[in-house]
């Protein structure tokens, strides 16, 4: 299982985590500046002293610099349905994330209506038929 460390400025989203300065009790809280991940898995956010001490030896160092690191932002609203229909087979799935140019969009039109004449072929809410 790959040990990733990471080192340099750490943004987390946990409701009172220190930011870095001072906290309501005028007390100082360092920011963490360290990330351990084992796998897939977070399994450690804090200083980076405390951090590096449950790395494993092998464990691979990435000096973040002047970047920093921060949680993805997971947008959690989907339509099952709608993806389920453009996961079939009943719509060619010509979304950016599959075909990143408008050749490849064509190309791909071009082969699936060629393959169905007369048929309509439908593409995430485009229809685009061709009558043999």
């Amino acid at each position: 299982m790959a040990s990733t460390l990471f080192i340099g400025r750490i943004i987390t989203m946990e409701e009172g985590a220190p930011r870095g300065g001072v906290n309501g009790a005028g007390e100082s809280e360092p920011a963490p500046d360290a990330v351990l991940v084992e796998g897939d898995r977070i399994v450690a956010v804090g200083r980076q002293e405390e951090v590096r001490a449950l790395a494993r030896a092998d464990a691979e160092v990435v000096e973040l610099g002047t970047r920093c690191l921060m949680p993805g932002l997971i947008e959690p609203h989907g339509h099952p349905s709608a993806a389920a229909v453009l996961m079939s087979d009943y719509v060619l799935d010509i979304r950016p994330v599959t075909l990143t140019t408008a050749d490849d969009v064509m190309a791909v039109l071009r082969a699936e209506v060629g393959a169905k004449p007369g048929e309509c072929v439908r593409t995430g809410g485009i229809r685009c038929c061709r009558k043999a």
